[in-house]
């Protein structure tokens, strides 16, 4: 039996801490980087390595594999054949670990987590990795190369996150005192996790008083569980709107739609470093409500820039590939016609009286969004094979839906076809 740092009992502790916090870590960072991204575990000696890597798998039993180029979970140190049990089991030689470390740099590679001894902490680069779980003491350069791993930007990655299990305070504070006055002013390391708790329920304040014109609350209230998609429908109708006050704004002033996607794009960034605190466990409702507003908002603003000709923005792709993995996963469909407020039409429908019924439909934007979804659908059916017929009449329902206007004001914007 081991004691300290080894013992059994320590290491089945850390392992259900690291797969707890590293499961709630990558969904949060999934929208930044439309992938779990990457993390690094860095031991003390290398059995405990090999034995923190056997505790973390007899947790999740999916995560191992024998097979080189497979497996969400590595061990990555340097030995011999000659070493003993359960190091040896783990013992590779430098062109096996070459391949790891190779798929730890590939986003869309399943493997998510290397646990490490020294290699790999100095000059190894892998701009996915956001995470850092550091179980050993570290000193100086060394402390600061290893904290680099986890900060290179990446995607929608702006920064990393440092979960340190041994004593770190005062190393931390002597590997500072390397850097200039001006960079320690800076913050070169970012918030610690009270800082980041405490910003994220300002922004989660913020964006409060930001829909205080609109009681999405009172929709949830009124319908339970199922009430959810309706009461972020009806949000993101209120926060484009051009009739919202908010959104009335003089030339070069920040609307109100422009101020909720700044922010809860920030309030996201600071939830997938402090979301897993206890201290805001309360607030991950609303947090996931608003970021589900946020993605639907990405997917209405693509639309227009679709419809404008302009090409997506990478953050915008991202959103849009989450709205569908999820959409997928859970295996719902939402009834776009259904959350607009209107009923599904076929061609036959669409006479002046129906599309009047559409611009006064609860949720005007999304009945127009569905109406042109519908007319591309047909489209493509009544011109399949002719690909210069079904550009023209795509164009044509592009210029139909421009000129519809809504309850409110013109439509500018489309489904993508």
């Amino acid at each position: 039996m081991g004691s300290g740092v080894t013992a059994p009992a320590r290491l089945a502790a850390l392992a259900e801490d690291i797969v707890t916090q590293w499961e709630g870590r990558r969904h949060r960072m999934r929208p930044f980087l439309d992938a779990p991204g990457k993390a690094m575990i860095v031991c003390a000696t290398r059995e405990i390595c090999a034995n923190l890597y056997a505790a973390v798998v007899a947790l999740r039993p999916g995560w191992h594999c024998d097979d080189l180029h497979k497996g969400v979970i590595k061990v990555v140190y340097s030995g011999t054949p000659s070493d003993t049990s359960p190091v040896v089991d783990h013992v590779r030689r430098d062109s096996q670990n070459a391949v790891i470390k190779k798929r730890l740099r590939e986003v869309d590679d399943e493997l998510e987590i290397v646990i490490v001894k020294d290699m790999m902490l100095t000059g190894y680069d892998s701009p996915p990795l956001h995470t850092l779980y550091l179980d050993r003491p570290l000193k100086g350069a060394l402390l600061m190369q290893t904290l680099a791993r986890v900060n290179r930007t990446f995607r929608g990655k702006e920064d990393g996150l440092l979960v340190a299990y041994a004593p770190l305070a005062d190393d931390l504070q002597k590997a500072l005192s390397e850097y200039t006055q001006q960079d320690r002013e800076s913050k070169p390391l970012g918030r610690d996790a009270e800082e980041a708790v405490a910003l994220t329920e300002t922004l989660m304040a913020t964006l409060g008083e930001l829909l205080s014109g609109f009681d999405w609350k009172a929709v949830l209230r009124g319908g339970g569980k199922r009430a959810f998609l309706p009461a972020v429908d009806k949000t993101v109708e209120y926060v484009r709107a051009p009739a919202t006050p908010g959104n009335q704004v003089p030339d070069g002033e920040e609307t109100l739609a422009a101020r909720y996607r700044k922010l809860s794009g920030q309030l996201a960034r600071a939830w997938a470093i402090s979301g897993g605190d206890e201290h805001l466990a309360k607030l991950r409702p609303e947090a996931q409500f608003y970021e589900e507003v946020r993605v639907w908002m990405a997917k209405y603003d693509a639309a227009e820039r679709q419809a404008r000709g302009e090409p997506l923005p990478d953050d915008i792709k991202r959103l849009l590939n989450q709205l569908v993995a999820e959409s997928t996963a859970s295996g719902k469909v939402l009834d776009i016609y259904d959350a607009a407020g209107m009923p599904r039409p076929t061609l036959t429908d669409l006479t002046p009286s129906f599309l009047t019924q559409a611009q006064q439909a609860s949720n005007p934007h999304l009945a127009i969004e569905a109406l042109r979804a519908m007319l591309t659908e047909e489209s493509r059916r009544a011109t399949r094979g002719n690909v210069v017929r079904q550009r023209a009449f795509s164009e044509r329902i592009t210029e139909l839906m421009r000129s519809t206007p809504t309850s409110s004001s013109p439509l500018r914007r489309s489904l993508p076809s």
